[in-house]
């Protein structure tokens, strides 16, 4: 390592470090590869393996993207260019970000409310967690859920004048399906005068 008039040379790679005159960070003096231009790197983004290049056009002629492929959207099939590159990691598959959402929508599939035996719709991911066990039953409405996984029965309200069902837990002692048919019986329809 020895001094020189641009900053700090280090001898194994012949680079110097000295202060970005633009940002008065800590940077390498560097020579493009693709255009020869001389540019500023900074260390922390040596130090991360980028500041290879001057600019991001050079980076992606670097890097092989200079060429762009025509490719053919999975969803509408209309023809567009995408960079090599891209389409070698696994992109360039739809031409926009309206053709990848298009793509997202699947067809419903028809189930069975095991407590009300109504048809209703589905994704298929709700079919296949059924048939692998990791749900055990389908139903239509958190509403039917809830009446299926109940203990008790429903029963008529003990009120003549009534005609409402209710629910009624096991050992439950409950007769009347709300306060007033409750006061209705007990204490007569005119208790409250």
């Amino acid at each position: 390592m020895r001094k020189s008039l641009a900053g700090t040379v280090f001898e194994e790679t012949g680079e110097i470090w000295t202060r970005n005159p633009r940002t008065n960070r800590l940077a390498m003096l560097r020579t493009c590869p693709v255009c020869d231009n001389e540019f500023y790197a900074d260390v922390a983004n040596v130090k991360l393996g980028m500041g290879l290049y001057c600019s991001t056009s050079c980076a992606k002629y670097g890097r092989g993207d200079s060429p762009k492929v025509k490719c053919l959207c999975k969803q509408c099939g209309k023809e567009f260019e995408e960079f090599q590159s891209r389409v070698i990691r696994g992109k360039g598959i739809f031409c926009s970000k309206q053709c990848y959402t298009d793509s997202m929508v699947v067809e419903k599939v028809p189930l069975i409310c095991e407590n009300c035996g109504k048809i209703f719709y589905r994704n298929p991911f709700k079919l296949r967690q059924l048939e692998s066990g990791y749900v055990k039953s389908v139903f239509c409405s958190t509403r039917c859920m809830h009446e299926a996984k109940r203990t008790g029965t429903k029963v008529k309200c003990a009120n003549p004048d009534c005609k409402n069902m209710f629910y009624k837990q096991i050992a439950s002692t409950q007769l009347f399906c709300c306060h007033k048919c409750h006061s209705d019986v007990v204490n007569g329809p005119n208790h409250h005068l």
